[in-house]
């Protein structure tokens, strides 16, 4: 299992600063990437909700 504040403790060591969301969110699925290399790790997942599609920012199994 991952600590969501043990990542972000550790991305604000490497880097206090980041210059978009995106930079932000491959910053921290590569963090989860490399403590749990089996785990599947996507970005700005669609999903449906009645009759609109929502963008989870990061989803991992």
């Amino acid at each position: 299992m991952i600590e969501v504040g043990e990542i972000l403790a550790i991305l604000a060591k490497k880097r206090p600063i980041f210059h978009s969301e995106a930079d932000f969110q491959h910053a921290f699925a590569w963090e989860i990437h490399q403590r749990l290399s089996n785990a599947f790790v996507r970005l700005e997942l669609p999903v449906q909700v009645k009759n609109e599609y929502l963008h989870i920012a990061i989803w991992g199994t």
